[in-house]
C-alpha cells in the first residue's frame, strides 16, 4: 500500500478481511477501502468503511475516511 501498489494491496486486504478476530476484520476492511479510496473506487470504499464499522463502531478513521469517500462519490 505504502508502494502505491493500491490492487495488489486491495487484494490482499480482502483476504484478510475472513480473520478471526472484530479488530483484525475492521482493520482489514478499513484498510481495503483506503486502497479503494485511493483507486477512485468511492463506491467500494464506501462499502468497506461501513463493514469496518460494522466490526467497531467507534473507529474514527473509519467515520472520518467514509465521509470522505461519500464527499468524493458526490463530486
Amino acid at each position: 500500500y505504502q508502494q502505491g501498489k493500491y490492487e495488489i494491496a486491495a487484494e490482499s486486504f480482502k483476504k484478510a478481511t475472513v480473520s478471526t478476530t472484530p479488530e483484525a476484520r475492521s482493520d482489514a476492511f478499513f484498510n481495503l477501502g483506503n486502497a479503494c479510496l485511493q483507486q477512485g473506487k468511492y463506491r467500494e470504499a464506501i462499502a468497506a468503511y461501513e463493514k469496518s464499522l460494522r466490526q467497531q463502531p467507534n473507529k474514527f478513521d473509519a467515520k472520518k475516511n467514509l465521509q470522505i469517500a461519500k464527499k468524493k462519490l458526490k463530486e
